[in-house]
C-alpha cells in the first residue's frame, strides 16, 4: 500500500471530465455542450499526465456525486485529506429538502461513468461563499488511496431568473440580448434584428468586418454603452474552426477564425501567421483582407489550427465549435490533450489595422486542463 502524505498527490484520483453549464434550480445538471456529465478514475503519470484507468478493480468501482462548500480547496492544491474534503461537503439548509436530486451512485466502467440525472433544490445563496462545487468520492475502500474529484465552484441560481440573464461570458450562439446594455426587445436589442444581427458571433464578425457601419445600426449609442456591449461580446470563447478564403487572381489563402479576424495567410506553399507578416506584405495583405471582408458569402469553418497552422477537416462544427473530433484530412495522430492545448494558440498578437482587435478568452478551469491531459484508450 503506498503511504501518501499531505504534500503528496496519490496515485490515483477520481475527476470530472468536462465543465458544468449554468445551474439553476430544479433543472438537470449537464456539460456547457448539453451532454451528460462525465467522471473517470485516472492514474497521474509522470510530466503532468494521466490515463484513464480502464483494467483493474478501480476501473470498476462505485463512486458518490456530493456537494462542496464553494471555498474548498481555495488555494488549488495538488491533495488534500480525505478529513477534509469530507468537512467540506453541504447538506443543505436546516429542515430544507435534499440538497441534490438525482441518482448519485454511479459504477464505473471501463473507468468511466455519466451522471444521468441530478438537479439542485435549493440555491447557494445561504452559503458564505454564495457558491458550490461538485465533489466525487469512492463509495467503499478500495485499499489504496484514490483523491476525490471535484469541479471548479459554481453559482446555483434559482430557475426563475435563467430566461433573462446575462450570459458571462457569452457563447457564439447566445441571442445578442444576453450582453450587458442591450434589453431584450428593447431598442438596442430591435435594431439588431432588424440589420439580421440576432447572436452573439453575428455582432463580433460585423464589428471586426466594420464597426463605423455597425454603429450606424443604432439610432443612438453611447461611447460608454457601446465599450461595454464590445468588451463583455469579446470575452466570448471563440474556439478553433477556421475559414479559407481564397484570393482570386493571386496565390494567397486568408484564414479567418469565428468572428473572422484574420488569423494567417498562405503565400504559396508558406503559411505566415499574422505576427510574423512584415512589410511590405502586410500593406497587401491589409487591402486584400478588405477585399476579401466585402465578397464573403456562405461561410464554411473547414479548417482547425494544429501545432500553429490551419490543417483542414472533413467535418466541421459551425459557430466556432471548439471540439476537435474532426477527422483531419491527413490523418495526423494527435492524442486529446494534445488537441487541447493548441486550443487558441492563432490568436494574432497584433492586428494588421492600427486599432488593436483582440479577443479575451477565459483562462481554462483546473477542470479543463486536467482533461486535456488525459490519454484515452491506454490501460
Amino acid at each position: 500500500r503506498l503511504l501518501v502524505g499531505q504534500s503528496q498527490r496519490p496515485r490515483y484520483q477520481l475527476m470530472f471530465l468536462n465543465d458544468l453549464k449554468p445551474v439553476y434550480t430544479m433543472m438537470k445538471l449537464e456539460a456547457k455542450d448539453g451532454s451528460a456529465l462525465k467522471v473517470a478514475m485516472v492514474e497521474n503519470l509522470e510530466n503532468d499526465q494521466t490515463n484513464v484507468v480502464r483494467f483493474g478493480h478501480l476501473s470498476s468501482v462505485r463512486v458518490e456525486v456530493v456537494v462542496l462548500h464553494g471555498n474548498f480547496n481555495a488555494k488549488k492544491e495538488e491533495c488534500w485529506t480525505p478529513e477534509e474534503f469530507n468537512k467540506h461537503i453541504v447538506w443543505g439548509r436546516e429542515k430544507s429538502a435534499k440538497l441534490l436530486n438525482g441518482d448519485l451512485t454511479l459504477k464505473l466502467s471501463g473507468g468511466e461513468a455519466f451522471l444521468g440525472s441530478a438537479n439542485f433544490t435549493d440555491n447557494s445563496s445561504f452559503t458564505s461563499t454564495k457558491k458550490f462545487r461538485l465533489g466525487l468520492r469512492l463509495v467503499n475502500d478500495s485499499g489504496e488511496r484514490v483523491l476525490e474529484g471535484i469541479t471548479e465552484p459554481f453559482r446555483v441560481k434559482e430557475r426563475r431568473v435563467e430566461g433573462f440573464e446575462k450570459h458571462y461570458p457569452p457563447k457564439l450562439g447566445d441571442e445578442v440580448w444576453r450582453l450587458e446594455k442591450i434589453g431584450r426587445k428593447g431598442a438596442y436589442h430591435q435594431a439588431l434584428s432588424d440589420s439580421g444581427i440576432d447572436t452573439v458571433q453575428k455582432l463580433l464578425q460585423s464589428y471586426v468586418k466594420n464597426e463605423e457601419k455597425l454603429l450606424k445600426t443604432f439610432p443612438k449609442m453611447s461611447p460608454a454603452a457601446w465599450k461595454a456591449i464590445i468588451g463583455h461580446a469579446m470575452t466570448c470563447e471563440v474556439g478553433d474552426t477556421l475559414y479559407l478564403h481564397e484570393i482570386k487572381e493571386t496565390d494567397m489563402q486568408f484564414f479567418f477564425d469565428a468572428i473572422l479576424q484574420l488569423v494567417g495567410v498562405k503565400f504559396g506553399d508558406r503559411y505566415k501567421p499574422l505576427d510574423k507578416i512584415h512589410q511590405p506584405e502586410k500593406n497587401l495583405v491589409e487591402t486584400l483582407k478588405q477585399k476579401a471582408y466585402e465578397n464573403m458569402k456562405d461561410i464554411q469553418y473547414d479548417h482547425v489550427m494544429i501545432n500553429n497552422r490551419p490543417v483542414r477537416v472533413h467535418k466541421f462544427h459551425a459557430k466556432g465549435a471548439s471540439g476537435l473530433s474532426n477527422i483531419l484530412q491527413n490523418q495526423q495522430i494527435l492524442n486529446y490533450g494534445q488537441h487541447s492545448r493548441f486550443q487558441g494558440d492563432f490568436l494574432p498578437s497584433q492586428g494588421l489595422e492600427s486599432k488593436e482587435r483582440f479577443c479575451s478568452f477565459q483562462q481554462a478551469t483546473d477542470v479543463s486542463n486536467n482533461a486535456s491531459k488525459i490519454n484515452y484508450g491506454k490501460g
